[in-house]
């Protein structure tokens, strides 16, 4: 039990439940470790307990160990290694050792009196059934984040995983004390489903440091497409578009990640194509790498689907690609309706249609002082809304608030 003078000096600790990878993963772990630099920020103690050990190589500036800081925040993996075992059987034990261990670490957390709230980052769920449990025992806040509509994700013929799906969406507000939501659609999800529950809409987050040292070099002229081999129908969207470009001096790089089946299913899509010599497959780059690709490229493409997946989700890479300061090129849906308007800090196709995107492709290259005046107004609406300096203190406040009300 801690005293009422150390209760007070201390800084307010939020733990992060559920995570497997951190630092190593997308998107999901990029805006998990941006939350938690904002609440550092603002003065919060943060731990990430992972579940389970790194699912992607690790960064360049990481050296994993099994409890360690990384970027200025604490982490645990409570699997007892940050690498993959090898076997079967050695998996099947750290898993379930792994479900043990994070129980007792949030124990040990909560008998010292150190847990002001928690962010539960899961999408099953019987997951976020688990940790309301373990909340409750331990008398600690909860806040799920929510980052997609998962039952407008086709789980093929798994209808274990629909009704999951299902639940997840339909319910997962009475088993929280707070919500994080990352676009408009998921946020009226919670005032139809939930209108009494508190909620805090937080929009895609970039670090502008990043980017700082960046300097615009080479005479290559590409676009660029970045994205996970998963949205395999977008790429293919992307490949028929890019046929259908006036251009035939620009260069297609595609930095892909996923399993080896689907890239060379994307490698023989490619050769069908008639411009396929001008399109480029990267793979597997580092954070560097990456940055020097998206400051160099003529436009960087984020084309969205008119569908209730798209609406709710808001991608990662649209605020990366805004902090870069080249123009981005995409579609009339979902989050990019509220943030960006045409030919202003984006270009925009109205529609989801191959031919009116070429048409926005060739509008956008075709005029090389407007793309670097839309790409620097993106980047200024990127300082103004996605800063992740900027979300920190309310974040806390939102959590602390949650406190206050057990």
């Amino acid at each position: 039990m801690m005293d009422s003078k150390e209760s007070i000096t201390r800084k307010p600790h939020i733990i992060f439940l559920g995570q497997n990878g951190f630092p190593s993963g997308f998107a999901e772990i990029q805006k998990l470790r941006l939350l938690a630099k904002g609440m550092l920020h603002v003065g919060c103690r943060v731990t990430i307990i992972n579940r389970i050990w790194m699912l992607w190589g690790c960064p360049e500036d990481f050296e994993p160990k099994v409890n360690g800081v990384y970027d200025g925040i604490d982490y645990i993996f409570a699997c007892g290694s940050p690498y993959r075992p090898k076997t079967f059987f050695k998996r099947s034990f750290r898993r379930l050792y792994a479900y043990l261990r994070e129980f007792y670490i949030v124990c040990r957390f909560a008998r010292h009196g150190s847990i002001d709230g928690a962010f539960v980052c899961v999408n099953l769920f019987c997951d976020v059934i688990r940790y309301r449990l373990i909340s409750k025992l331990f008398a600690f806040p909860i806040v799920i984040n929510i980052m997609e509509q998962r039952s407008a994700i086709v789980f093929n013929n798994n209808p274990i995983r629909r009704l999951d799906a299902w639940l997840f969406d339909r319910f997962v507000y009475y088993f929280v004390d707070g919500i994080l939501t990352i676009s408009d659609h998921l946020s009226s999800n919670v005032k139809k489903f939930a209108p009494e529950k508190p909620y805090i809409k937080v929009p895609v987050l970039v670090d502008l440091s990043r980017y700082q040292n960046i300097k615009k070099v080479g005479n290559e002229k590409y676009i660029l497409f970045c994205g996970a081999l998963v949205y395999m129908n977008i790429i293919d969207f992307i490949l028929d578009t890019f046929e259908l470009c006036q251009n035939n001096n620009i260069n297609l790089y595609l930095v892909v990640n996923g399993h080896k089946s689907l890239f060379a299913r994307l490698e023989d899509r490619i050769m069908k194509f008639k411009k396929r010599n001008l399109i480029k497959i990267y793979s597997n780059l580092s954070d560097n790498e990456l940055t020097k690709l998206y400051v160099n490229a003529e436009a960087l493409l984020i084309p969205l689907r008119p569908t209730i997946q798209d609406k709710a989700r808001f991608p990662h890479k649209i605020g990366e690609y805004c902090a870069s300061g080249r123009p981005i090129i995409t579609t009339n849906y979902g989050e990019v309706r509220k943030y960006f308007s045409h030919k202003d800090t984006a270009f925009i196709a109205e529609e989801y249609d191959e031919v009116k995107y070429a048409k926005t492709i060739d509008e956008a290259l075709s005029d090389p002082i407007l793309a670097d005046k839309v790409g620097k107004n993106g980047k200024e609406l990127c300082r103004r809304e996605f800063n992740y300096l900027l979300y920190g203190e309310k974040i806390k406040e939102f959590i602390l608030s949650l406190k206050e009300k057990r």
